[in-house]
């Protein structure tokens, strides 16, 4: 059985930082980890366009691709899911329903786990300063979304956001487990 864990919150939440210790622990563990995010093909167009990273681009980019098909960047982390073998995925960038939704409708065969990541403004100001698309679909549309967990941010380091998912995580496996006999 493989997992993929669906990470969810807005700029400055601490989605990658997560993402990076929960792909250093369960390898540490010796479990073959993909850490992987919707955004790494439309960072990779970016790179070859600028040197500092430029979120209006970024978001130019995205849509670019999502006017083409909505699922055009759903569909190219899909395949590589698919391509790859590993006991745990990681997607550190789940912000639309529709990724969700189709992320589970086209890999029904593996479990799925969804984190919100939430963090209140002042503090994910102080952490990240880019604010200008606050407001953006790709920050708000998952705001109501119903996440197997929700870890508040606020006063936590990474170490704790991490060791709070972690015990979410490893419970959710046990209750897999014991459901799946």
């Amino acid at each position: 059985m493989s997992l993929i864990i669906l990470i969810s919150g807005k700029q400055g939440s601490g989605k990658s930082s997560l993402a990076n210790n929960l792909e250093q622990f369960y390898k540490s563990f010796n479990y073959h980890v993909e850490n992987l995010a919707l955004a790494d093909p439309i960072y990779q167009i970016h790179n070859t366009l600028s040197a500092v990273k430029n979120r209006e681009l970024l978001l130019h980019i995205g849509k670019s691709g999502t006017d083409i098909n909505q699922n055009y960047w759903v569909s190219i982390l899909i395949n590589r899911i698919i391509s790859k073998f590993a006991h745990i995925y990681i997607v550190s960038d789940c912000r639309r329903l529709y990724e969700v939704e189709n992320l589970m409708t086209h890999l029904p065969t593996y479990q799925f786990l969804t984190i919100r990541l939430n963090c209140n403004e002042l503090i994910r100001a102080q952490r990240c300063n880019c604010f200008a698309f606050k407001d953006h679909i790709t920050e708000t549309e998952l705001d109501n979304f119903n996440f197997h967990n929700i870890i508040e941010t606020d006063y936590l380091n990474e170490i704790e956001t991490m060791y709070k998912a972690i015990e979410f995580i490893n419970n959710r496996l046990k209750w897999i487990q014991s459901n799946q006999h």
